[in-house]
């Protein structure tokens, strides 16, 4: 099997499992980040074809999981008159730690259930 349907089941793997964890929306929204690389908000929630409340809620909860990493670009020019140009910020998902991240969610879950279990009579 090569390493790029190895890449693909992974993926795979972590939209379903960021689905299972945290919806419909977040999946979506982390595939159409992963898919596409960097993205400002107008253009991811123009690729979403979500609602902008739904993007924004989503991508808060992705950010907070570290699933996705926020860039700050401030441009900054020589002679610039008037007021300073607003930073642009940019969203790009972390396809290499999200795996990572939801299997250390899920190993603590199934070690925290682990007590649950007793044999005994």
């Amino acid at each position: 099997m090569s390493s790029n349907t190895v890449n693909q089941w992974a993926m795979r793997l972590a939209y379903h499992l960021i689905r299972v964890y945290h919806g419909d929306i977040s999946e979506k929204l982390c595939m159409k980040l992963a898919s596409r690389g960097r993205q400002s908000l107008p253009d991811l929630i123009r690729a979403s074809e979500m609602p902008a409340s739904q993007v924004k809620q989503a991508l808060l909860l992705l950010i907070q999981h570290n699933y996705v990493v926020v860039y700050c670009i401030k441009e900054e020019e020589e002679g610039q008159r008037g007021p300073p140009k607003p930073p642009q910020y940019l969203y790009e998902a972390r396809v290499a730690e999200m795996l990572l991240i939801l299997r250390s969610m899920e190993l603590s879950q199934s070690s925290s259930c682990g007590s649950c279990w007793t044999m005994g009579g």
